[in-house]
């Protein structure tokens, strides 16, 4: 995902931008329909494996891990891209709930000391999208005991 990491980087420079939010937006806007092509685990309503995802995700968490390994700036800001890059792959629909859960929980997101560097500066992001998704898993239990009293 170094060519990910580069467009970003190309589009800052090119706008005179620093990689902000605005910046990995319209990267992943500009190349969405090539990401989503090479993506073929995306099951709407589906809890199956999602491997193509979770090695997306991998791969993103390694390329800014071994940018973060040179330390100094480089390495807060490749934490920040992490976050906003993942997270703007997820509000475009690049990249699903379960998918991110799964690479969440995958040993290979935890192994190495700076993959776990950027595994923690997502921590608040994840800890967000868990708790919705208990959330909803919540309501959807509550509307089911509604149904079932409602037809007795």
């Amino acid at each position: 995902m170094a060519l990910l990491r580069f467009m970003v980087e190309k589009r800052a420079a090119a706008t005179n931008s620093s990689g902000d939010a605005s910046t990995v937006k319209a990267t992943v806007t500009a190349n969405k329909m090539l990401l989503q092509r090479n993506i073929y685990d995306k099951q709407p309503g589906s809890d199956g494996p999602r491997p193509d995802q979770v090695d997306l995700l991998l791969l993103i968490q390694r390329d800014l891990a071994s940018r973060a390994a040179k330390g100094g700036e480089g390495a807060k800001a490749a934490q920040g891209l992490m976050v906003q890059l993942v997270s703007e792959l997820y509000i475009q629909d690049v990249l699903e709930q379960e998918g991110l859960e799964q690479w969440w929980e995958d040993q290979r997101a935890s192994e190495g000391e700076f993959v776990k560097v950027m595994r923690s500066a997502m921590e608040k992001f994840m800890g967000a999208l868990l708790a919705e998704s208990e959330s909803e898993e919540e309501d959807d239990e509550e509307e089911e005991e509604e149904s079932e009293e409602e037809s007795d």
